[in-house]
């Protein structure tokens, strides 16, 4: 729940010279470039590439999905489906409460990674749903305990987590620092504030931190967007 390093996110439009914004000509000549590429994870590069940021990207992530559903959804036993299923879940819970097409499209290029992670690595196809963003057998604390023991707050603890280190992985190495510390201060205010700290957690702290930790994606996922330097101004701000 608390990590020290970055993520693995792929980044946004690094080799876009291809690609072609605004029109619907532009949109058809985007969508061939993603059909025509030659793999599953071509295809989700390319769409990062070409990634409108808009709701046209409903219209293109499908295109990489179905390439990769291709090469292992039939594949995938009950437990597998299941996964799979839930990956998708997460991409929509994380973006469930943000408003504007920009986040339209980070759901849907977030659900064409989910397919393309499940084509590229076939050894977890078929593992269970995960618990949490860590390993529950190590899991410790009050805190680390419910959230192992709650479908829901186990959800928003991966979402959570993700979001975290795709910041820290956007962030430079003067930022990176000033990230960690502040979020090791949100999340202990976070504990304290909902009575996080005693064995068993009520219901009502299970809320309360469930909560908390989906304002404080929903928070970060905006840093992304707005970049780092000026989120990591306006927490500071927030959290005097």
């Amino acid at each position: 729940m608390q990590p020290s390093g970055a993520g693995a996110q792929k980044p946004r439009g690094q080799n876009a010279g291809e690609c072609q914004f605004g029109g619907a000509e532009a949109l058809d000549h985007d969508a061939k470039l993603i059909s025509d590429a030659p793999t599953c994870s071509a295809a989700d590069d390319k769409l990062h590439d070409c990634q409108w940021g808009s709701t046209a990207d409903t219209r293109l992530a499908p295109i990489v999905i179905e390439k990769c559903e291709k090469i292992f959804l039939n594949k995938l036993s009950p437990s597998g489906k299941a996964n799979y299923q839930h990956g998708q879940h997460l991409c929509a819970y994380e973006y469930a409460g943000q408003e504007g097409t920009l986040f339209i499209s980070e759901k849907v290029v977030c659900e064409a990674d989910v397919a393309e992670d499940f084509a590229t690595h076939p050894g977890r196809t078929n593992l269970p749903i995960p618990r949490a963003s860590f390993d529950c057998a190590r899991a410790r604390t009050p805190l680390e305990k419910a959230v192992c023991s709650d479908r829901a707050l186990g959800d928003a603890d991966i979402v959570l987590n993700r979001v975290y280190e795709g910041l820290l992985a956007s962030a430079t190495s003067a930022e990176r620092p000033v990230v960690i510390r502040q979020q090791k201060g949100w999340l202990h205010q976070a504990i304290v504030k909902c009575g996080a700290n005693t064995d068993p957690l009520p219901a009502s702290s299970r809320d309360c931190i469930r909560m908390a930790f989906e304002d404080r994606f929903a928070d970060l996922d905006g840093c992304a967007v707005g970049g780092v330097s000026e989120c990591l101004n306006q927490t500071a701000a927030d959290d005097r």
